[in-house]
């Protein structure tokens, strides 16, 4: 991420950003006991510093959970969106 935020880039879209906190052993696939730690880690190391545009895609977010007081702490995303399905 850094290469490309060093050669200019205005932002990045993250898909299944909600997926890289999975714990395969517990069979947890989407909003993982790791996501946070993953996100602040993110925006610590990378786009933190920088005005960039951001937006994690996901299946698994839920309104309540964006709502969350730990994701709005991370402050690594401008937005989230959901490809869930309506019902």
């Amino acid at each position: 991420m850094n290469f490309w935020i060093d050669k200019g880039i205005g932002g990045f879209r993250m898909d299944v950003i909600d997926l890289i906190g999975k714990d395969p052993d517990l069979e947890i696939r989407e909003n993982g006991p790791s996501l946070h730690q993953y996100l602040k880690e993110m925006h610590g190391k990378t786009f933190g510093p920088h005005d960039l545009m951001t937006v994690g895609e996901t299946w698994g977010l839920r309104p309540k959970l964006h709502n969350n007081t730990q994701i709005q702490d991370v402050k690594s995303y401008r937005w989230f969106f959901s490809l869930r399905p309506c019902r």
